[in-house]
């Protein structure tokens, strides 16, 4: 869009030369010449350029013409019209003498500050899938090796930096070359790095098998990719989640207005372009376009406002012209002063609420990017400044968060309860519970199950750490330490193979009251096959729903199987004219005291020793009785 001024009549400019001495005076032709001069500059800047000397001469002149006139309107001898003249005159000549450096200073392309930074680099996440490595942790709470990420080119270009030589990061010998030869041996060979979940912290893991923490100057991208933090960037310096740097002046993909001027606020105070739009900004990244928009409160200092004295009170511009009797004077004055006062307790009052302003936004942002660290969400640090700085509330501002991939990413395990119509955890409850899942893995060695695929399913299953643990003791000492017979037994009854135990038993979609009726079931119908015995699925598993422990169905099942064989003899002697006494009647009697069960035992013992009359050993009152060795 080219620059079109608009000049002075003749009779204006020659008007405002009558003022100056004839050596001062210029031309109308010249000062025409001087804003054609200007508009080549603005409308074609790559093939005039601006005539400096034409340009000082003009405003110059009518800086000099203002002066005069305000000097002619202080003699004596005017009459108050005279004066009223000159003095709008000396404001008009001001006023385009202003005017006229505003354009200049608008036409002239404002080239951003050079800052040596690293050349623009993209970082592609590596596709090739790569062994886990694990390595010792100053954030493992039980001292167990925890899982580091395999090394990779685009973080060691985020750690060690941009190479021009060699247009890659530095490796250990230029680093050493570059810190007299020495570089610590935690940071040799590098390894893997990790970032702590809980204080965003980085650590890497050298190739001593050693741990050196990085601090939190660093973050991971929702794509993956470790960058230096924003604040860790040389000044007006961008990166985007991909790893690639932006010099000052360039805009990133997706970079709002206000996150442009932020970054740039770093170099200062100057102009930038945004979408074809220029803009002043300041050292607090406030932005306007000028002419365009007014000036926002609180931009730059309160030299900024016109009319303001250093110490912020408003200076007052209309001059008493000379010939006003003594009292009309006063009266005008006291009339000044009063406006005076107003401006100033106006313009501090608004330089107050500016300040106030600010100091609350930056206190909230403080606040929630402090919060939202610890979470594990740093690349959102920027999102939080920018709304902050527009007098978001927190509740608004984390309202707005919740929307953004990377909080939804980190806090998947929402959804799936939203789905299945469990309330949602707030970030606190949902890595409070997180910790206390770790924990329990951590501390009985479960490593393979200390993820964030597995944490998603506990979380969105709504298992609590107490019911987690109950399960990792029952997955721990009764299946993953248990006898084989009873892992054998338990893939017969259920076809459950060996290596998916535990995963089995940690499952939250399985009831882990019905994990725990199986596993028992298993351990009884070992029980009897030890006796020589076969206990089906649904009789264990009745016995296991009774509360038959392991210990009590070894105890039963050696009862049953001292007596059964005298009486699987006598029910196939006798059984024509009277009930059979099995397995199953042994298990009824033994394990739920039927006292019919019983009741056909005795009567076979009785039949014996009628026929016989000798004792069989089976007329005691109960099995369940103290016994002698031999009697059933």
């Amino acid at each position: 869009m080219g620059l079109d001024l608009m000049a002075m009549t003749a009779a204006q400019w020659n008007r405002l030369q009558q003022s100056l001495p004839t050596e001062d005076r210029m031309t109308y032709a010249d000062y025409l010449a001087s804003l054609d001069a200007l508009e080549n500059v603005a409308n074609y800047p790559g093939r005039a350029m601006w005539n400096a000397g034409i340009f000082s001469e003009v405003t110059g002149n009518l800086n000099d013409a203002a002066n005069a006139a305000r000097t002619a309107a202080l003699d004596d001898n005017a009459t108050i019209s005279e004066i009223a003249q000159l003095e709008k005159e000396a404001n008009f000549a001001a006023a385009e003498a202003d005017r006229l450096v505003k354009e200049a200073e608008a036409a002239m392309p404002k080239a951003p500050e050079v800052v040596e930074t690293p050349e623009t680099v993209e970082i592609k996440p590596d596709p090739t899938p790569v062994e886990k490595i694990f390595g010792p942790s100053r954030f493992s709470k039980d001292g167990n090796l925890l899982e580091f990420t395999p090394m990779t080119e685009g973080a060691r270009l985020a750690i060690f930096g941009y190479n021009p030589a060699t247009g890659k990061a530095y490796t250990d010998e230029e680093s050493a070359a570059l810190n007299g030869g020495y570089i610590p041996e935690g940071y040799k060979n590098i390894k893997g790095y990790r970032f702590d979940p809980v204080t965003g912290e980085l650590e890497v893991l050298g190739g001593n098998g050693t741990t050196s923490g990085l601090g939190a100057r660093f973050q991971m991208t929702a794509k993956g990719n470790i960058i230096p933090r924003q604040d860790q960037l040389p000044k007006g310096v961008g990166i985007d989640e991909n790893g690639r740097y932006y010099q000052p002046g360039e805009v990133m993909p997706n970079e709002s207005l206000a996150q442009y001027a932020s970054r740039m606020s770093r170099l200062g105070s100057g102009n930038l372009s945004y979408k074809g739009k220029n803009y002043q900004f300041d050292e607090n990244g406030m932005f306007y376009i000028p002419g365009e928009q007014d000036m926002p409160f609180g931009f730059g200092t309160p030299n900024n406002v016109p009319g303001m004295r250093s110490d912020g009170t408003m200076l007052s511009t209309t001059a008493i012209p000379a010939g006003v009797d003594a009292q009309t004077r006063k009266l005008i004055q006291d009339l000044q002063n009063q406006v005076t006062g107003l401006k100033n307790q106006n313009t501090s009052t608004i330089a107050n609420t500016t300040a106030t302003q600010y100091n609350e936004r930056m206190s909230v942002y403080s606040s929630l990017a402090d919060r939202f660290n610890k979470y594990g969400l740093t690349g959102l640090a920027n999102k939080i400044k920018e709304l902050a700085m527009t007098g978001a509330t927190e509740s608004t501002i984390t309202l707005q968060l919740m929307e953004t991939q990377e909080y939804q990413q980190r806090f998947a395990a929402n959804a799936d309860r939203v789905k299945k119509g469990l309330a949602v955890l707030s970030p606190a409850e949902y890595v409070n519970v997180e910790d206390s899942y770790r924990q329990v893995l951590r501390a009985y060695g479960l490593k393979q199950f200390d993820n964030d695929a597995y944490v998603k399913q506990f979380i969105a299953n709504d298992m609590s750490p107490t019911e987690l643990s109950n399960r990792v003791v029952t997955a721990v000492q009764r299946v993953q330490n248990a006898d084989p017979a009873i892992i054998n037994q338990l893939k017969q009854y259920y076809g459950i193979s060996s290596p998916d135990m535990v995963a089995y038993v940690l499952d939250p979609e399985q009831q882990f009251q019905k994990i725990e009726r199986q596993i028992a079931a298993s351990e009884i119908g070992v029980a009897a096959g030890r006796q020589g015995l076969t206990a089906g699925v649904s009789v264990a598993e009745q016995l296991a729903s009774q509360g038959v422990t392991e210990a009590e169905a070894r105890k039963g099942y050696a009862t049953i199987a001292d007596i059964l064989p005298t009486a699987e003899k006598l029910s196939g002697i006798y059984g024509s004219t009277m009930d059979t006494y099995g397995q199953s009647e042994g298990e009824q009697e033994v394990f739920n005291s039927l006292a019919s069960a019983q009741r056909k035992r005795q009567r076979l013992s009785a039949a014996e020793t009628a026929t016989f009359g000798a004792s069989t050993g089976m007329n005691r009152v109960s099995l369940t009785a103290a016994k002698t060795p031999g009697q059933i």
